[in-house]
């Protein structure tokens, strides 16, 4: 692991704060890796039989509440603000208006924007089609095309992982738009239940699921749940407020 590799990764970790305890490390690593392979914006490869850069997609999948996925998502998604906002796409959009925006496409919207989202924007296209996506519900992003407007939307993700030259398409609105020198990347996160609700099964045989790099626990969370003893309590209407339970509790 090189210096800004570490570097960047243990800022993720600094970022997060206690969502380190809770979320798996390798997960906020990965994030931190995520962030990096958004910043290269396909700048560098690693030549094997074809070039390959480092732009990833990555989800973290566990059970609502208790690993606390929401909280450090947003360390990550803060980190990347505070960094490089321009390369972070909209969470929600059509596939006419992923396409676009990767395309380096304005929203119709632009004239009306506040200056500093155009400013924002207009950054932005300079780096079209190397841009990200962090979403939190991330189940609703793959099992989008079961919905008959966002058809086609899982071919073009799996298409973008392979970071093409060009990518093109026809669209009703604008006409032809064409991706250049894609290097789409993905962060999210979703749960057992949205998975099993929202991606279809063939999504396991075509390719899509197979190009995430899924991270899940491994084990339960090391909660503690204390000793009972009011004197733990941090603050003294808690602990007041313990002794009055514990002596309701010897009077039953």
């Amino acid at each position: 692991m090189d210096t800004t590799t570490a570097h960047v990764i243990a800022l993720a970790f600094m970022v997060s704060g206690g969502a380190v305890v809770a979320i798996v490390a390798v997960a906020v690593a990965a994030g931190g890796v995520f962030a990096l392979g958004l910043a290269a914006a396909r700048r560098c490869f690693l030549h094997l039989h074809e070039p390959i850069y480092p732009h990833l997609y990555v989800l973290w999948v566990a059970h609502s509440s208790i690993y606390k996925k929401t909280t450090g998502l947003a360390a990550i998604a803060d980190l990347v603000r505070r960094v490089m906002p321009h390369m972070l796409l909209p969470e929600e959009m059509s596939p006419e208006s992923f396409v676009n925006s990767l395309a380096g496409g304005k929203p119709e919207n632009f004239d009306s924007l506040p200056p500093f989202q155009q400013q924002v924007i207009a950054e932005g296209r300079r780096f079209a089609g190397q841009r990200g996506i962090l979403l939190d519900e991330a189940s609703s992003l793959f099992g989008a095309s079961r919905k008959d407007y966002m058809q086609g939307q899982d071919e073009m993700i799996m298409r973008l992982y392979d970071a093409p030259a060009e990518y093109s398409r026809e669209l009703r609105s604008v006409g032809r738009v064409t991706v250049r020198h894609a290097a789409l990347s993905i962060l999210g996160a979703t749960t057992p239940v949205a998975m099993a609700r929202t991606v279809k099964e063939d999504a396991w045989a075509d390719g899509m699921m197979a190009r995430l790099a899924m991270l899940c626990p491994d084990g339960l969370m090391p909660y503690d749940l204390g000793d009972g003893d009011p004197g733990n309590c941090p603050d003294a209407n808690l602990v007041a407020l313990c002794q009055r339970y514990h002596l309701h509790v010897q009077a039953l």
